[in-house]
């Protein structure tokens, strides 16, 4: 079970624990998956249009939106900072979440000299820009790697070449910790139980899945659940004005939209979101348009049908031949 349906099957704990069995309580907790598996923030943006039309055509919100996007984001453009500006003029809240995965980890000598992966400098520029909630799993993961601190220095005496949060070795071991030499997406090569290389605690494979550190085991999407958790219950404490005790720093209450953009605007207005087309077109409508022209020789150079959004035009060509049948109907994506 994937972290999102732990985490909806955890609050539910929670609130039944708290405020009881009333019915209306736990009709009220809507959770929605909105973003499918590997999917990145440039994919994530081309399903907000469709999102924010439902959601706003039903007078309805959304309280908080959990951004997880980092195995997939590589930052070379700035689609993350995208979303999330329109997301700021949509909806309220927002969490971001930072993947602990290797790649953002980094290595020992990067921890001390407090060198971050570039992915995760870009992503934590973006989230500290728009002053958004952050749950970073990759500074976990340092942290039990690399610090000097007793509590985490006593971990790694304890389990030694370990990792207890996250899987740091892309690899499968064993039961008896030979490692496996080639990455196997099955659970159990010649019937042998295979774990997570390295990682406590030790963890069988039971589903076919390669990238072992960007699948980890059921553990550490607990782990990731329950943290998540306590985020939006510390979010909603301080909405509420219960949370006295809270670091101002820790949890953040209202979201900005500054007219700057962290990384170079001209990037970031590269990667629009379609909110609204500029015109709509019906395949339907053709013939009337075509009529409408007075151009029986429509074509793209003199007088296209364009429906545009953003820097982009969908670009429709249409050509006849010398009866007036059609010969050519095509539908283009061009830049301005």
């Amino acid at each position: 079970m994937c972290w999102p349906s732990r985490l909806a099957r955890r609050w539910t704990e929670v609130v039944t624990r708290s405020l009881g069995n009333a019915t209306d309580t736990n009709t009220k907790i809507e959770w929605r998956m909105l973003q499918e598996n590997a999917q990145g923030s440039n994919n994530v943006a081309h399903r907000l249009p469709s999102l924010i039309d439902e959601y706003h055509s039903e007078n309805k919100t959304l309280d908080v939106i959990i951004l997880n996007n980092g195995l997939s984001d590589n930052m070379e453009k700035p689609w993350l900072e995208a979303i999330v500006r329109v997301l700021l003029e949509q909806f309220p809240q927002k969490i971001s979440l930072i993947d602990g995965i290797p790649d953002n980890v980094g290595s020992l000598d990067e921890y001390q000299q407090n060198i971050q992966p570039e992915r995760v400098r870009k992503t934590i520029m973006t989230q500290e820009h728009y002053n958004l909630t952050r749950v970073d799993f990759a500074r976990m993961s340092q942290f039990l790697s690399y610090s000097e601190e007793e509590r985490y220095a006593s971990l790694r005496r304890q389990y030694p070449g370990s990792s207890l949060l996250w899987p740091q070795l892309g690899q499968m071991e064993f039961d008896n910790g030979t490692i496996l030499t080639e990455e196997i997406a099955g659970p159990r090569p010649n019937g042998l139980e295979i774990y997570w290389a390295r990682y406590k605690p030790q963890v069988a494979k039971t589903k076919s899945a390669y990238y072992p550190t960007n699948h980890p085991p059921w553990t550490t999407h607990q782990y990731v659940a329950d943290t998540v958790l306590f985020t939006l219950i510390r979010v909603l404490r301080t909405g509420m004005g219960c949370a006295d005790s809270i670091n101002a720093h820790e949890v953040v209450t209202h979201p900005s939209l500054p007219e700057a953009t962290a990384a170079d605007k001209a990037e970031v207005d590269r990667c629009f979101v379609c909110l609204e087309p500029r015109e709509r077109l019906d395949a339907r409508t053709l013939e009337s348009i075509v009529n409408g022209t007075g151009n029986d020789d429509l074509s793209v150079r003199e007088s296209p049908v364009v429906v545009t959004c953003g820097d982009w035009s969908w670009v429709l060509t249409k050509e006849n031949d010398r009866d007036g049948k059609v010969t050519k109907l095509e539908v283009s994506l061009d830049s301005d």
